[in-house]
């Protein structure tokens, strides 16, 4: 007889984050802008907040998304 407990991938919330690069900085946090008078300065990221990563949560794959697994 099999019973479910709480998946220990997502710890039952059935989500999971994955961190990824961000394509924007290329990683770095930063872009660089260059205004109408063709100066370029460093700017934060506004894509991933200037961390150089962006955090996305996905479906729990060991689970499928239910929190629980059977044992």
């Amino acid at each position: 007889m099999s019973r479910k407990i709480t998946c220990p991938n997502c710890q039952g919330t059935g989500k999971v984050g994955v961190d990824e690069t961000c394509e924007m900085c290329n990683g770095t946090g930063q872009r660089e802008i260059t205004n109408d008078w063709g100066e370029k300065r460093k700017v934060k990221c506004l894509a991933c907040r200037g961390t150089g990563k962006i955090h996305d949560i996905d479906t729990c794959n060991m689970c499928g998304g239910d929190g629980f697994v059977e044992v």
